[in-house]
């Protein structure tokens, strides 16, 4: 759990908030943020709620096979529709959703 945590601290957990705040035009960027942080809280609010019901019907491994599978989705959502944003401004990201 802790090799997770540690992971999840440098990766995942941060980088989506750096993206959030790039990939949003200027017109909609703290909207959408706002939208993306609601979307994250429900996400997780649900985990939350399920996830001991889900541990009695389908067991542990069940449990995060499911979680792991919304997660490979979630990977291939990301790597298709999610435009890359290195080396680029914010003006360059924002033609690219025109």
């Amino acid at each position: 759990i802790m090799l997770y945590v540690a992971c999840f601290a440098v990766g995942l957990g941060p980088g989506v908030w750096v993206v959030i705040t790039e990939i949003f035009p200027n017109a909609v960027r703290g909207r959408a943020a706002s939208l993306a942080t609601v979307a994250l809280w429900v996400a997780c609010t649900l985990i939350s709620f399920t996830f001991l019901s889900l541990v009695k019907s389908a067991g542990l491994a069940g449990a995060f096979g499911l979680y792991a599978v919304l997660s490979a989705l979630t990977f291939v959502f990301v790597w298709r529709a999610v435009p890359e944003t290195k080396g680029r401004t914010l003006e360059e990201i924002e033609q690219g959703w025109q």
